[in-house]
């Protein structure tokens, strides 16, 4: 009796050991899955993001975080370039984005105001036009080289405050550039463009300054009246397009 309970025992213990070694495999199968599972949903976007990453190596790290989530939400970024004239650096930024990171990154509209100063521009219906655009991502040229051909930096300063005040009530994303380089009989360029920076950083704005680009001759790329030259076009595009290419 005593020998036969114990193979009772013994086969109970086994076949104990067998279910919990089975419980065991299961759970390990399952968990196994469940990781394959989610590495397999990550895959798609990391997959995505990492062909574009190695052109972001250039950009501030809030739009590194935009870019990669256009993968992930299958949206992309509506990007506004708000340029004095469009055939400026607007255009040739534009193809350059949609050649280099397809149509699936960056939607692309163009915002010119054309001869208006920054105090023209905020008092006009700039603001509401800019939201009608549903805009992501501002990259704005600030309106230079109309006001400050008349006045003097510092008396401007109120209006681009009111300018810089107008995008960021948009709650959109915003990077901010001087003009291209201008006569003045106030100041020199360099020191607008030190103000304009100064501005930018007070209102926590990502200011890309591209005043250390434009050679001490200027004459191939900027007129006598200040305005670009196809040559100065094209240097500032270029400059623009490799700063969001990584080139």
């Amino acid at each position: 009796m005593k020998w036969t309970s114990g193979i009772v025992v013994g086969a109970f213990a086994a076949c104990s050991a067998v279910m919990v070694a089975g419980v065991q495999h299961w759970e390990t199968k399952i968990e196994g899955q469940a990781q394959a599972a989610v590495v397999e949903t990550a895959q798609p976007h990391q997959k995505q993001f990492s062909g574009v990453s190695s052109y972001t190596k250039h950009l501030p790290p809030f739009l590194v975080s935009a870019i990669e989530d256009t993968f992930i939400k299958d949206k992309p970024i509506s990007l506004v370039l708000v340029a004095r004239e469009e055939d400026e650096w607007a255009s040739f930024v534009k193809k350059s984005l949609e050649d280099t990171y397809g149509q699936d990154v960056f939607h692309i509209q163009i915002y010119s105001y054309h001869d208006q100063t920054t105090k023209e521009l905020v008092h006009s219906s700039f603001q509401q036009d800019l939201q009608k655009l549903n805009p992501t991502l501002v990259l704005a040229e600030v309106p230079m080289l109309e006001g400050q051909k008349e006045m003097p930096i510092d008396d401007a300063l109120p209006e681009l405050q009111a300018f810089i005040s107008q995008v960021k009530e948009l709650k959109t994303a915003f990077i901010l550039q001087p003009s291209s380089p201008y006569a003045s009989q106030y100041e020199s360029y360099e020191e607008a463009v030190a103000a304009v920076g100064g501005m930018a950083k007070e209102n926590h704005v990502h200011y890309l300054n591209h005043a250390p680009l434009w050679p001490y001759e200027i004459s191939p790329y900027v007129t006598k009246e200040s305005k670009l030259t196809k040559e100065g076009k094209r240097l500032w595009g270029e400059h623009l397009s490799s700063w969001f290419t990584g080139k």
